[in-house]
């Protein structure tokens, strides 16, 4: 889910004039009169400055997720607010809340950060991955878009890599082991991309994608964008596709292979027709 460059901005540190983008709608946490759904996304001054943007909170009023929503807080690094950080997620892993995002510092790493509440920093950011492998830094090297996956005791983060401008815009995947979650060494990379370009199907460069559950709750679905052609880059061109997940023997996901537009597929499961 996304907040378009040209809609109105809450008043936080982004402003009435700002840019934004790259935002994700939560599902229902604890907030001070209860369950409530918190909307992170990315804001920057206009004009568009790069320098500016960082990750901003909103809260619903109630628990219908089509809100309303009012400004809840600048979710600002407490000791690190020196460069830009996108791309906002969040992560709930043994009782505690923690913020994904990505940031620059001479590359482009992923980072994780301890939250005491849904919209309140505990602690600085920490490097949660960094793009080495050659399919991560094709066009720039890119960690971005982190979108947390849970199954049957098992937490993955699923990121874009690469830069979008690209192709060879994909995904990998890190794996927790246990241990501290804001420790990098907790996490296992994924050597390879776990879902990349399709010649063949003529899908390229996709990626920056998300999770939902069918209606009746026994299918993940996958959300993402791509091309249809390998020039189109990281603009207008691009169009939001889904398609199921499944799952290898070890419990890890298998997200195959992008489809080609105009196959049809069937709907997710307990859909009404």
């Amino acid at each position: 889910m996304h907040v378009a460059p040209g809609e109105s901005a809450p008043q936080g540190r982004g402003g009435a004039d700002a840019d934004r983008a790259g935002g994700v709608l939560h599902h229902l946490l604890d907030g001070p009169d209860g369950k409530r759904w918190y909307f992170y996304h990315t804001a920057g001054r206009e004009p568009f400055d790069l320098g500016t943007q960082r990750i901003h909170v909103l809260e619903s009023a109630g628990t219908d997720p089509m809100g309303p929503y009012t400004f809840k807080a600048d979710l600002l690094d407490p000791a690190q607010d020196n460069t830009w950080e996108l791309d906002p997620g969040i992560l709930r892993l043994n009782g505690k809340l923690y913020l994904l995002g990505t940031f620059y510092n001479g590359s482009q790493p992923m980072f994780i950060r301890p939250l005491s509440n849904p919209w309140t920093a505990s602690g600085t950011r920490r490097v949660l991955s960094t793009p080495t492998y050659s399919w991560e830094t094709v066009g720039g090297a890119v960690n971005e878009g982190a979108e947390v996956l849970q199954r049957g005791g098992k937490t993955f983060i699923v990121y874009s890599a690469s830069h979008c401008s690209t192709p060879d815009y994909k995904l990998g995947m890190l794996t927790y082991n246990g241990g501290d979650p804001l420790s990098s060494s907790s996490w296992g990379e994924s050597p390879n991309p776990v879902f990349q370009r399709s010649d063949a199907n003529g899908v390229y460069g996709p990626g920056n994608n998300g999770f939902f559950k069918s209606p009746d709750g026994t299918e993940a679905w996958m959300v993402y964008h791509a091309n249809d052609s390998a020039g189109c880059g990281c603009d207008m061109n691009r169009s939001a596709r889904a398609q199921k997940i499944t799952w290898n023997a070890d419990g890890t996901p298998d997200f195959g292979t992008p489809v080609a537009l105009g196959v049809p597929l069937p709907a997710p499961s307990g859909e009404s027709p």
